[in-house]
């Protein structure tokens, strides 16, 4: 009878109770019997030859004409007769393989074609990368670079692939980071240069390898950073930060530590700079030079001159406002806000006609009002400085003329009968009379006759 289990081995064996074989028969399957049944016939060990050649010529070239077998060679294994090769990515380094996996994984940084024997059978190649169990080596793709080495991994050779973080750029495998000043914000994006995705954004720093534009703040006033900054640049003195840009007023509302400056700009007259910092000159002091770096700046305000309060802004030179007309003046403290009024019985001195400086009292023989100096009048006269008028009569037998401190008194031959800027000479004298004993009365005259 035949074994056909499988349908494809067949072994004649002779059946229980069934006819002895001649000693010179022999069992041969026989392919030539037209049946749906395998038969074992009993054949002359004469003919055997004949007959095997005439199953040659009927099933030459087919599964059929197989007449002996050999052991599975590496790289191959086999069952129930076939011989099949190892899978791509797979080896068998031993003959009589069975397994279907075969002896295991090739290894990585390593790649195994079809039958390979060995586990690495062929290297990966610089270019190319091979994790366990390649059947062919893979390209990098793009945004993609060749991961480190692993251990036990020869040098020249890549396992694994990993997608290029934000931050880098990747060109033939290899991971670079962005340049400084520049960023990259996408994982596995195909950026191929170091410039990567953009400069970095104004007011910012982007260091070397940097995954957004924004990357770190540019630190405080002191320091600006314009667009594509990787280091602050430091503000020099006498100069200010400011933000830029049509959104300026908006940046600044959003930053009132000034930590993302992008320029600076020359300090204005009327204001000093320090740090990166712009200030008004103090109060009453001024400023009429372009950057200036002193408290300060060019001075104060000038003697006969004030500065206006509240301020209309920084002021920009020592005489904001002349003190005025000619009954205020302006002491030179450098600190004044508004004119002061001349004192009654005192007039303004110093400076010129607007820029008066201090007051003085009027001197005796002279009163003031608002400023203004006036002579006693004619009759009248003042003894004491700094009065606002002249209250004194001249008395009689005295005469005041205009701008009297004291009276005068009359020579003889005149009198006086007061308030008077001349005495009045006697109708006659008569010197043979003797001396005038008075001299407020027309009788006081020498010798009167009436």
């Amino acid at each position: 009878m035949a074994d056909e289990a499988d349908r494809i081995a067949c072994a004649c064996l002779r059946e229980p109770g069934g006819r002895e074989l001649e000693d010179d028969e022999v069992l041969v399957f026989n392919f030539s019997r037209a049946s749906n049944k395998a038969v074992c016939s009993a054949v002359n060990q004469s003919k055997l030859d004949e007959v095997l050649a005439q199953f040659n010529r009927l099933f030459n070239g087919t599964q059929f004409t197989k007449r002996s077998q050999k052991a599975c060679e590496p790289g191959h294994w086999c069952s129930h007769g076939v011989r099949r090769p190892c899978a791509p990515g797979r080896y068998g380094d031993a003959r009589r393989e069975t397994r279907p996996d075969c002896a295991g994984p090739c290894t990585p940084g390593f790649y195994c074609p079809e039958a390979s024997i060995s586990e690495t059978q062929l290297r990966c190649g610089a270019d190319r990368y091979c994790p366990a169990g390649s059947g062919v080596p893979r390209t990098f793709g793009r945004g993609a670079y060749a991961v480190e080495v692993e251990v036990g991994v020869p040098a020249d050779v890549y396992t694994r692939q990993a997608p290029c973080p934000a931050g880098s750029y990747c060109v033939d495998a290899v991971r670079y980071p962005c340049a400084a000043g520049r960023f990259g914000s996408q994982t596995h994006a195909n950026y191929t240069t170091y410039q990567c995705e953009g400069p970095c954004e104004r007011g910012y720093l982007c260091p070397l390898g940097s995954s957004s534009a924004q990357q770190a703040p540019c630190g405080h006033p002191a320091v600006v950073c314009p667009t594509g900054s990787f280091e602050p640049t430091r503000v020099p003195d006498g100069y200010y930060s400011v933000h830029t840009g049509a959104d300026a007023d908006e940046r600044l509302y959003h930053d009132p530590a000034g930590a993302h400056m992008d320029a600076f700009l020359p300090c204005e007259p009327g204001y000093y700079c320090q740090g990166g910092i712009k200030y008004a000159c103090p109060a009453f002091r001024y400023g009429w030079r372009y950057m200036q770096v002193d408290v300060a700046c060019d001075g104060s305000v000038a003697p006969g001159c004030y500065a206006p309060q509240p301020q209309g802004g920084p002021l920009l030179s020592d005489c904001p406002a002349q003190c005025g007309d000619i009954n205020v003046y302006c002491p030179p403290t450098g600190q004044e806000r508004r004119p002061t009024l001349v004192s009654p019985g005192h007039y303004a001195v110093g400076g010129t006609n607007t820029t008066r400086t201090g007051q003085e009292p009027c001197e005796p023989g002279t009163f003031c009002a608002n400023g203004v100096v006036t002579s006693c009048p004619a009759g009248r006269y003042e003894p004491l400085a700094g009065q606002v008028r002249c209250d004194h009569a001249c008395p009689p037998g005295f005469y005041c003329p205009e701008g009297s401190s004291e009276p005068l008194a009359c020579s003889v031959g005149t009198f006086s009968l007061g308030l008077v800027d001349e005495c009045t000479p006697c109708p006659y004298v008569d010197a043979a009379a003797g001396t005038q004993t008075c001299f407020d009365d027309r009788y006081c005259c020498l010798a009167f006759d009436d």
